[in-house]
Order: C-alpha cells, then structure tokens, then sequence
C-alpha cells in the first residue's frame, strides 16, 4: 500500500511539477527533505544560514530606512486619513524594485493602506503571521517584515513589508555539486516523511481553499469559515478567524463605498472639479437639475453654466472669497442646455493637500425654481385676490398708507357693492356668482384703465383709489367717478345664455379731509356704503356731509342748467367801456341766468359747473358767441352805437376746441358784422396746455380781423415771455388790484408795471371793476385809456344800456 501511494505520488510530482511545487503540499515535501539531511548538510547549513542573516540583515535596515522615509506620508493616512497621498506613496515605493508587497496597519491592527508592485497586482495578499516589535520572515524568495510605524517618538501602528530575497533554492543552485549528493541521499526519506504528514497539515488549507473558492463564486462576502476552537488552537485557526475578520472588514468597507456612493446621489446637484476647473465628476441630480450628462459635463468647465445675468465683478468676488476662506455660498442665476435659466442656491468647498494646495472643488447647488414660485405665489396670494385678480383689503391698506407717506395729492376712496349678488349666488350657483364678479373686476379696469387702483374687501364689496389734481373739486370728481362706476357694473350681464341685472351702491370717503389712516378710511367708506342702504334710490353717499352736499348741488345745478339752455332762461347783460372823456366805447357781454326759484344769478353761480361739464360749456359758449354777434348786428344799425367793440368771455374748453375759429367766422358771415368789432375776452388758463397751439389758434382769429384781450392779466400765468409771444391787442387789469389801488403800494406798483408793459407791447389796457371817482382819477394819473365798472354803469340788458 505505501510502495503504491509512493508511486502514485511521485507520478504526480513528475506529471504536474509545476503545481505540486507550487503548493502546500510541495512545501511540506522540500521541508521534509530539508529536515532529513540537516545532520548531512550541517557545514552547508551553517553557511547558508550566514548567507540567510546576513541578507536578512541588509534588507531589514532597508525595510527600516523605508519605513523611515515614508513615515510622514504613512502617517497621513493613518492619523488624517488622507487617502490623497496614497497615489504618492505608490509611486515612491514602485521605485524601489525590492519592495513587492506593502500593508500599513493602524494602532487596532486594521489595515490602512496595502500595495502591490505592478506584476503582482491582482494577486491576494496573504501576509505571513509575524511577532515581535521588529519581525522578519524569509519564506521562499521573499523577505517579510513587520515593521512599527513611528512619527516622532509616537507609535501610530505596524508596517508589513514583503521584500525581494536570495532564496535558499538560489543558495543551492550556487553549491549544486554539494546539494545534489545529500539531496539524493535524502529525497527517499522526505517523501516518505511527507506522505505521512501531508493529510495532517493539506487538509486545512484544502479547507480554506475550497471556503474561498465557494464565496468567490458566490459573492457572499457575509460567509464566515466555521472553526473548532478546542481542536483548532494553532496558526490554521488564527488564519481562520483572520479570514472571518477580513471579509468582515472588507464588507465594511463595501457598505461604506454603498453609503458614500449613496450620499453622492442626493437630491442636491453634486460636482467635482480638479484644480484648474474641469469637471472631474458629476452626480445624476446635476444632469436632471442642468439637462448636461455626465459624458457632456466631465472635463468641461463650470462656467459652461454661466447665464449672462452676473457680471464679472461678481464672479471675481465669488473666487476671491473661495480663495481666502475656502467656502463660498450664494445665490445664483445659471443657464439649463436648453438655454432656460433658473436660480440656484450653491455651495462650493476647496479640498486642499498637506501643502495647503487647493486640490479640489466640490459644488453643491439647490434648484429655487419651484421655491422661488411658491414665494412669488405666496406673495401674489398675500397682495391679491385669486378670483378676479384684484388688490385684496390687505394690498388696498397699504397703498393708502403709502400714498399717506408719499403725500399724494387729493385722492377719494370708493368702495362698492352688489346689491343682490347674494341672491344670484343662491338661486344660481357660486360659479355664476363668481362668473358675474369676474366680469365687474373687467368692466371697472376699462371704465378707470390703470389710473385707479382696484381691490375687492369682500364677497361682493370692491373699493377703487381715485386721485385727482383739482383738489378744491374732489367731491365733485369723485361723484363723477361713481357715476362713471355705477354705469359701467350696471348694465345688464350675459353668463351661460342667461341675463343678470344687479344694483349697486357707492360709498365715498374723501383723502386727506377724512384722514390719513388707511385703515379708518377703509371704515369710513364702509360707514358710507351702509348709510346709502336706508335711503330708497340713493346709490351714492359720502362719508364727509358737506363733500356729499356740493357734489349734489353740483349734479343739481347740470340738470338745471341744461334745462335753461333748452328753455331759453339764459340772457346777455352788457356793461359799457368808457374812454378818459368818459364816452361809451364799447361793452362786454355778460351772462346772466334768469332761474325760475332763485332769480336772476351772475355767471360765478353756474359758470364753474359748466366748466366741468365739458359739453355744457360748450354749448353756453356757442350761445353767447351767437347772441353777442347779433346783438353787434343791431349796434350797426345804430349811428350812437355802431362803433362800439363788444368783448365776448371764452372759456378755455372752447378756444381749444377743434374748429373753433371757423365756428367765430360763420357767425359773423351770418349776422354780417365787422370782425374788428368782436373781441373775444380769453383768461391765461389757456396758455396752461399748448401755449403754441393757442399762438396759432389767436394769430387765426387775428388774421379774420377780431381783436384779442387776455382777461384778469397777473393773476394766473401769463409772463413777459408771453406777452412776446401772443398776438394780443388789449390786456385787462384784474379787478382786486384795481379796488386796492388807494389803500396799497404795492397793488398800485402792480397796476404801474401792467399800464408800462402795454405802452411797450403797444396793447391797450382796460382798468375793469372802477367802482369810485378817485379811483377813475388815479389811473388816468397812471396813464389808463379805457375803463369798465359799477362807477360807470351797472351790467344790463341791451335795450336798457344808456349810450
């Protein structure tokens, strides 16, 4: 039986030399025959071993001085783990052809760090079991080396070396003639030897081999080999538990790799670029976030990003911060690859080496499109109603308070409801209800266009800010407003084949007479609101009794008024000019309105509220222009009359009124009257417009042959300049200069320079409102020619006006 199992084992050393040597099995055999023939081969042993020492010697104070150098760089990583200068020490120990295997091991004997030369990557590492501060171990051709690792005087861990060596087989080789006769001699024994304990010490390791191979195929690094700790109290059972101990440190690391490579795939668009800004790596939350993959974003620049809304001091503050602080993190707008932009919230951090040299940057960036939509939503929502669109209570205070701050001018707060939107709401639906407001938010932006501020405060009450340049007629203004409002929500609503007529009422609070505060006028235009509820068909009231009261005076005197025009109520009384002889030269034409209740009322009664209503002025001054020519046509008749100029008032709605002058023309064709005796009487207001517009309307009328006066002149707006300009044949003074001519200086020095620049301008002055002699006799002293007032005679009618 042994001369068989012999046999079968020298066949198989013979048939698979290469494998057998190679393996545990042909390590026993050699040591066996080593043991065998250590009696024979003393003397060679003693040299070999000297041979052995020594080299032990040489290459443990290389391992030593190795260690030495690389101490600052393998301390690195053991105590800051900075695994950076791995590549480093990589490349210095593939300089030094001895060194095939290195591992760094830190004070709780995990491994930090390994290397494999080149040739013998990929190859597992097995280091051999070393003890000792300083352990070295020849097995083969190599040295191993177990080294402490040492910063200063401190021990930060061991240090396992696997060096290049002269192996005992190159020894024999060396002394072959020698080592060939005792090998010989020994080659029976040891393979006999080694049959005998070759089960004993292979079936372990067959054991590992076949666990290893079982978990590589599996890839079960959770697998652990099973060990017998009574009967396994040797190096298999370390190299066992070392194994389990091992996987475990490796399946951690797995899971950190898992976790790290996790924590790169956030949400957050994650970038890393070298040094000089070319993008390393990028994560997949950048490519949603930027549209660019990574193949299209690694190794370009960050400022393919850029959207052209940041100039470049602010990128030069951005890297100026980076660079002194090694942190920056902002707001900032970059550009998508489909060109839109979008604002992001970015973190960038430098990654430096251990000579403070920036290695890295790592950018982390937020997309704020959404968030900066839901701020812009939340803010519209805060200020505005989501329904129609319009300022909410809240929007609506704040104007008013800052139009208290601004000073603004005059202004009139109008707040308005439906009367039977409720009802509709019931009978028909919320969305009719909604439809109906949807559609007065619409008619009120076109009635008032982008000169009115506009909120809704309730279901069905809205409030509009008016602001308005007369401020001694915003009650007035503001009742044409709510007029203007009522008839726009009034009229009848289409919804859904369906036809809603709704009421509405208006309540008025007046800035600054009722206040300031924005709050207290919301409440008083709400007062107003309430107070118009009791009164059957007033949809209009004011919070300020006495605004309400001239507004409807105002509204009171138009309908009248237009009443006297159409019954013929209205009349001209004429008041005569005189010369410093005190002969008639002319009159004026003078409205007067003979009212049915009140009697006969002077043009300061009405004349303003014409003027607001643009169309009835219009129609006063086209029948004051009529009855003044024909009335000149009965003044040609007479021989005592027929020279006299009749001075008829324009107002400034009239004069700029398109085809005015051929409106003068034909109603001197119709009476067949001199031009030269119409003069036509124009305040300064209508200079205020287009002063060049009016110098051409005035040369037009002086062209037909009318004369032109400039009423009250030094009251308004007139000027040198003006008086250089206009075609003017007469100036007037105003009356109150005239009544205090006697009493002050300074009026009479007034009436001096007007009667001065007429002798210089070649105008004739008429001194109107001559009330008393000494008066008449003050300015004909002063160099006046023509003169009009009660001293004189009293304004009448035509057949009562003494010649």
């Amino acid at each position: 039986m042994l001369k068989r199992l012999l046999c079968q084992k020298l066949n198989f050393i013979f048939c698979n030399p290469r494998r057998f040597f190679g393996s545990i099995r042909g390590r026993l055999v050699t040591m066996m025959l080593v043991a065998s023939s250590v009696t024979a081969l003393v003397g060679y042993a003693i040299f070999a071993y000297y041979s052995l020492g020594a080299q032990r010697d040489r290459l443990m104070e290389f391992s030593e001085s190795l260690v030495e150098v690389l101490s600052q760089d393998l301390a690195r990583i053991v105590l800051l783990g900075e695994f950076s200068v791995a590549a480093d020490v990589t490349a210095r120990l593939d300089s030094f052809g001895l060194v095939r295997r290195t591992l760094l091991y830190n004070r709780e004997g995990e491994p930090v760090f390994q290397y494999h030369r080149s040739d013998l990557r990929g190859t597992p590492l097995e280091p051999p079991v070393l003890e000792g501060e300083r352990a070295a171990l020849l097995k083969g051709s190599v040295m191993h080396f177990e080294l402490p690792l040492l910063y200063g005087r401190q021990e930060l861990g061991r240090v396992y070396l696997k060096l290049e060596a002269e192996s005992l087989q190159a020894i024999l080789q060396r002394d072959m003639k020698v080592f060939l006769g005792i090998g010989a001699l020994m080659l029976l024994l040891a393979l006999l030897l080694a049959i005998r304990f070759e089960s004993r010490f292979n079936a372990p390791i067959l054991r590992l081999i076949r666990f290893f191979d079982r978990t590589g195929k599996k890839g079960a690094l959770e697998s652990r080999i099973q060990t017998d700790e009574q009967n396994e109290q040797n190096e298999f059972g370390t190299l066992y538990r070392e194994v389990n101990r091992m996987l475990e440190r490796i399946e951690a690391s797995r899971e950190a790799l898992r976790i790290a490579a996790v924590a790169f795939e956030t949400p957050n668009g994650m970038v890393i670029t070298d040094a000089e800004q070319r993008i390393l790596q990028v994560n997949r939350a950048f490519s949603e976030i930027t549209g660019y993959s990574s193949e299209e974003a690694i190794g370009q620049s960050p400022s393919m990003l850029q959207s052209g809304r940041h100039d470049d001091a602010f990128y030069q503050q951005m890297w100026q911060t980076l660079q002194s602080s090694g942190y920056w993190e902002g707001e900032i707008y970059n550009r998508q690859k489909s060109g839109e932009v979008y604002p992001e919230r970015l973190t960038i951090q430098s990654v430096k080496d251990e000579n403070a040299q920036v290695r890295y940057y790592v950018g982390s960036f937020v997309d704020l499109t959404s968030l900066k939509q839901a701020q812009a939503q939340a803010h519209y929502l805060g200020l505005y109603d989501p329904l129609t669109g319009l300022a909410n209570r809240r929007h609506l205070a704040q104007k008013l308070q800052a139009q208290s701050a601004s000073g603004q001018p005059d202004s009139a707060l109008l707040c308005f409801d439906l009367d039977n939107h409720r009802l509709i709401s019931e009978t028909f639906g919320h969305d009719k209800a909604d439809e109906l407001l949807i559609e007065v938010a619409e008619r009120v932006r076109a009635a008032f266009g982008q000169s009115a501020f506009i909120a809704r405060l309730g279901a069905d009450v809205l409030a509009i800010i008016q602001h308005y340049e007369k401020s001694q007629e915003v009650a007035l203004q503001a009742e044409e407003s709510a007029k203007t409002l009522l008839e726009a929500v009034q009229k009848p609503y289409l919804l859904s084949d369906n036809f809603f007529a709704i009421k509405a009422r208006v309540g008025i609070a007046l800035f600054p007479v009722s206040g300031v505060d924005a709050q207290a006028l919301i409440k008083q235009a709400d007062l107003a609101l309430q107070q118009g509820q009791p009164v059957a068909g007033q949809q209009i009231r004011f919070f300020d009794p006495e605004a309400e009261s001239a507004a409807r005076h105002y509204l009171d005197t138009c309908t009248q008024l237009q009443n006297a025009i159409n019954e013929n109520q209205l009349q001209l009384h004429y008041q005569t000019q005189v010369d410093t002889q005190g002969r008639a030269v002319g009159a004026e034409a003078l409205i007067r309105w003979r009212h049915p209740q009140e009697g006969m009322l002077s043009p300061g009664c009405f004349i303003p509220a014409a003027e607001r209503s643009s169309h009835l002025i219009l129609e006063i001054g086209h029948w004051v222009l009529e009855n003044a020519c024909a009335q000149l046509a009965i003044w040609q008749r007479d021989p005592d009359r027929r020279s006299w100029t009749l001075a008829v008032n324009i107002s400034a709605q009239q004069f700029i009124q398109e085809g005015f002058v051929q409106e003068v023309q034909a109603a001197l064709d119709r009476h067949n009257i001199p031009a030269s005796r119409l003069k036509l009487e124009l305040t300064e207001s209508v200079l205020v417009d287009d002063i060049h517009q009016a110098v051409e309307t005035m040369t037009q009328l002086r062209a037909l042959g009318l004369e032109i006066s400039l009423d009250d002149f030094g009251t308004g707006y007139a000027s040198l300049s003006y008086l250089s300009q206009l075609p003017l044949s007469q100036i007037k003074i105003d009356r109150t200069f005239v009544s205090r001519l006697l009493a002050e200086k300074s009026d009479a020095a007034i009436v001096q320079s007007v009667l001065s620049l007429g002798e210089t301008f070649e105008l004739t002055v008429v001194a109107e409102g001559v009330e008393t002699k000494a008066q008449y006799e003050r300015l004909r002293q002063m160099g006046c020619a023509i003169f009009q007032g009660f001293y004189f005679s009293r304004p009448a009618p035509a057949d009562q006006l003494s010649a």
